[in-house]
């Protein structure tokens, strides 16, 4: 993705709240398209290493630590530009179908 103003703070970086929603949709995404309809982020740790700079482009990739019929542990690292400029270690829950 494209970093556009409106995802920028008074620094004119992307702020923290806006990859955070970015690693909880590609996560979610993630394991909708592995077959987990149903999830559930429980947790999200993330770490900033350097700011991400207004029109870089952000790529996020995701890595499984862990995946049981109830949850999942995920590694995420989100590159500006081909540097790591975040780390982030999501839980979610997997909930089934009814």
């Amino acid at each position: 993705m494209k970093t556009v103003p409106a995802m920028t703070n008074s620094l004119g970086t992307m702020s923290f709240g806006v990859l955070a929603e970015a690693i909880n949709g590609c996560t979610t995404r993630y394991l909708h398209d592995t077959g987990r309809r149903n999830v559930l982020v429980e947790g999200l740790n993330l770490t900033t290493f350097r700011p991400i700079q207004l029109e870089s482009v952000v790529t996020v990739l995701l890595r499984e630590l862990e995946m049981t019929r109830h949850d999942a542990t995920l590694d995420v690292d989100v590159l500006s530009d081909g540097v790591q400029v975040a780390k982030a270690i999501v839980t979610c829950q997997l909930l089934e179908r009814n």
